[in-house]
């Protein structure tokens, strides 16, 4: 029999799901939204279908690798806002859902992305993959396995404080890391100095996003510039705390901002250069690969360092 793995990141808005060969050969990937009424109970049955559609057989499934948008002990997730869920075991309700015993295996989302993208540079033993959106998560991988913590809390490095004074975060606290060199954080500076009639080509765009600002910065727009340049001065800080923490072989940055490319990954690294340890100044900055299929390829992984 030829045995296949499902890979699932479920989002606030899609789950995004694929299916590969046990070899590792991705055969389709497809998308289901995401009914988030009550409380994402839907979410099980609607993943059960999507996968029983296409498999109907399932015992040909070699296991299933989730990645959930919220911390993760095990196979259970932790208030999981996005999604609608509260603290549930995330392999039981699924395994409920398809009504056969399948592996199943859960991971945070972030971590799941670090993981696929540890598994297609597999000449490093240790990284930190730092996930720039619309909020920031990471994921750290040691002797390449995910390092979770003892409280499932590490790689929440948006959450690490960089400063006490600043916006709210949405995790309660002042000076996140989240706050300074997110999507929304970019957003939002470009929207404030606007407001205060500062002068820039972005003042033509329909609407105001990251990569308006970034296009502007591109073109030498002086505030745009401005902008970037404290957002990948905040990155520049957090890595030099990683570094220093974990001593990682490479930190890749990831996420939709990683798509401005060596643009912003020069400025991220002119900054690190003055902040390093002398020891770590050399630890390399990359552009993430995969991207958009980090958390798929890291689900695939996930089935197959457990198998």
């Amino acid at each position: 029999m030829n045995k296949v793995i499902y890979a699932v990141d479920v989002g606030g808005t899609t789950i995004k799901l694929a299916r590969f060969k046990s070899g590792g050969a991705l055969e389709e990937t497809f998308e289901i939204r995401t009914d988030r009424s009550d409380k994402g109970a839907n979410v099980f049955r609607d993943l059960a279908k999507a996968i029983t559609v296409r498999t109907p057989d399932l015992s040909s499934i070699e296991g299933i690798g989730v990645g959930v948008p919220g911390p993760v002990k095990d196979t259970t997730v932790f208030n999981a806002v996005n999604v609608g869920w509260g603290t549930l075991d995330v392999k039981v309700k699924v395994g409920e859902a398809l009504g056969k015993d399948i592996p199943i295996y859960v991971e945070n989302d972030a971590n799941l992305a670090a993981l696929g993208e540890y598994y297609t540079h597999k000449n490093i033993s240790s990284m930190v993959l730092i996930a720039l959106g619309t909020g920031i998560g990471g994921g750290i991988i040691t002797n390449g396995t995910i390092w979770t913590g003892s409280n499932a809390a590490a790689g929440e490095l948006g959450h690490m404080k960089l400063r006490t004074s600043g916006n709210k975060c949405a995790c309660g606290n002042i000076g996140c890391f989240e706050t300074f060199s997110s999507a929304k954080a970019i957003r939002r500076k470009a929207q404030e100095q606007m407001s205060k009639g500062r002068d820039t080509v972005m003042k033509k765009a329909d609407r105001i996003s990251a990569k308006t600002v970034f296009d502007a910065a591109k073109m030498g727009d002086e505030l745009a510039l401005e902008i970037i340049d404290k957002a990948s001065y905040y990155i520049a800080r957090a890595i030099q705390i990683v570094t220093v923490t974990v001593d990682p072989d490479v930190v890749y940055i990831g996420g939709g901002l990683s798509k401005a490319g060596r643009f912003f990954i020069d400025k991220i690294e002119a900054h690190f250069k003055r902040l390093a340890f002398p020891n770590v100044k050399a630890t390399p900055i990359k552009q993430a690969t995969l991207v958009e299929k980090a958390n798929i390829y890291g689900g695939y992984a996930l089935v197959k360092h457990h198998g």
